[in-house]
């Protein structure tokens, strides 16, 4: 059982913790949890996308790696941990670059980039979250979310996509 800790509307630790119960967790008006995803780009601005476990809740889709903060992480703490765990990837804190803050319904956002030619030979699925990972160019993803190969939400890194591409 994974505990999570509550903050409130201005991202300040409520000193709640929650225990995520077959991954629902039960908030209340005014709790927010922290949730972190990395995108990773390769020399070729291909986009690093896994896939999901069949069994687990939206079995089969493509995405970034990601996942809640455990009780007591900070948000560079916990990519870092969802970034071992799920695909093996021990990365320097220098390499990660926020990229994103956003707040969604009762989530608190952190998006980060890894700019880098990370090898799919080198990726370990190690928490068995994860069986499956490519590359795939821009139009490639945008097609992906039309067939609903990717969840929608993940569209919003279009926009964080093209800012990357153009330096803006």
């Amino acid at each position: 059982m994974e505990k999570i800790d509550i903050y409130d509307k201005n991202r300040r630790l409520t000193g709640k913790i929650v225990t995520r119960n077959k991954g629902k967790i039960d908030l209340k008006d005014g709790e927010y949890i922290l949730l972190v995803k990395c995108w990773i780009l390769n020399n070729n601005n291909e986009i690093l996308l896994t896939q999901r476990r069949m069994d687990k809740y939206n079995g089969g889709m493509w995405e970034p790696t990601g996942g809640l903060a455990s009780s007591g992480e900070t948000s560079i703490q916990a990519i870092k941990r969802e970034l071992l765990e799920e695909i093996g990837l021990d990365i320097q804190e220098s390499k990660l670059q926020i990229v994103d803050k956003k707040i969604e319904k009762s989530c608190f956002k952190d998006v980060y980039l890894i700019k880098d030619d990370i090898k799919l030979a080198e990726l370990k699925f190690n928490d068995g979250e994860v069986i499956n990972a490519k590359y795939v160019t821009i139009d490639e993803f945008k097609q992906m979310i039309n067939k609903k190969e990717i969840n929608k939400w993940n569209e919003s890194f279009l926009e964080t996509y093209e800012k990357i591409i153009h330096n803006k």
